[in-house]
């Protein structure tokens, strides 16, 4: 029952160039401070800074309590392979 403009669970997988250039911890660095600015009440974990598979991994989760877009409370998790 749950489509694109209404769910409740997402999953997502993105592909971003040049993310190299700044590194996953720059890079959730900026993901964080946007999340703060545009959503009232933001908060976000520390940058956890790891190695999976030989490579550098970063990843955070970010708490929107009110997506000003939906009406709802929004949660997400990311994990950014450089």
């Amino acid at each position: 029952g749950e489509t694109v403009e209404q769910w409740s669970r997402m999953i997502t997988v993105q592909r971003f160039t040049g993310i190299a250039r700044v590194g996953g911890h720059g890079f959730l660095d900026r993901l964080a401070n946007g999340v703060k600015r545009s959503c009232q009440g933001a908060s976000t974990t520390p940058i956890v800074d790891s190695v999976a598979d030989g490579r550098a991994v970063a990843s955070m989760r970010a708490d929107c309590p009110l997506n000003s877009a939906t009406g709802k409370a929004e949660v997400f998790f990311v994990k950014v392979f450089p």
